[in-house]
This record gives C-alpha cells, sequence and structure tokens, in this order.
C-alpha cells in the first residue's frame, strides 16, 4: 500500500500531468493506494471555499474517486489520531497530521509534494 496527500489523490483521479514522475510511476505501481478520510473533507472545504472546482457535486465526486481502480480509504483510527496529535511540531495543518499518521501506522509511504513533510524525515515521501 501506498498513501495519498489530498493533492495527490487529486490529481491522480483528475489530472495525472501535475504528478511528478517519480509519483506518477508509484502510484501505477502500488497494489492498493490509500486515501485517508481526512482528504474528502480537504477537498469539500476547497469547493466550498471556491479554491476548487470539481465537474460535478462534491459528494458524486469524492465518491466516484474512491470507486476508481486500487483506491481504498485508509482507516482512521484512535491510533492514528493519538499518532497525529503527537505531530504537531511537523505541520501546523491537522489534516496533513492526520495524513501522515495515517502512513505512519500504515508503515506505507506517502506520495506528496508537501516540502514540509518530506523534509522532517518523518515518513518515507515520495515525490
Amino acid at each position: 500500500m501506498i498513501i495519498a496527500d489530498t493533492h495527490v489523490w487529486l490529481w491522480w483521479v483528475a489530472d495525472r500531468s501535475k504528478l511528478s514522475r517519480v509519483a506518477a510511476r508509484a502510484l501505477a505501481r502500488a497494489d492498493r493506494i490509500g486515501v485517508s478520510p481526512i482528504s474528502a473533507w480537504e477537498i469539500a472545504m476547497l469547493v466550498l471555499r471556491g479554491r476548487l472546482r470539481l465537474d460535478t457535486e462534491v459528494r458524486a465526486w469524492v465518491l466516484a474517486a474512491l470507486d476508481a481502480d486500487r483506491i481504498e480509504v485508509a482507516p482512521l483510527t484512535a491510533d492514528v489520531a493519538i499518532t497525529a496529535a503527537g505531530l504537531s511540531a511537523l505541520h501546523p495543518d491537522p489534516a496533513d497530521r492526520i495524513i501522515v499518521a495515517t502512513a505512519l501506522e500504515s508503515r506505507a509511504p506517502l506520495v506528496t509534494r508537501d516540502a514540509a513533510i518530506a523534509e522532517s524525515k518523518t515518513v518515507k515521501c515520495v515525490w
């Protein structure tokens, strides 16, 4: 399994040209692509704030995107939540901490373009 950050999931589904070659290759080779439930919330918030436009209603887009080949919802467990709480120095965004914690608890690399996450070396990152 590999975990996709929110922007990576969005680009994998909607515009793969935005992915780096390394990221696209890693996603293409992965047997499973995990997506945190917080990514659905992030996409809905981006649409609500007018920072993202989708070709359909957000709920329909998210459900279709989760139904794509090899994509699955990664569990948002108590362990993920507790691990995320301990990552407050890593990133100011709680959603990003949950995504990193999801990768840590899944023992999976995280595909992300987020330099702060990659530079922290908290989790193995692919970009």
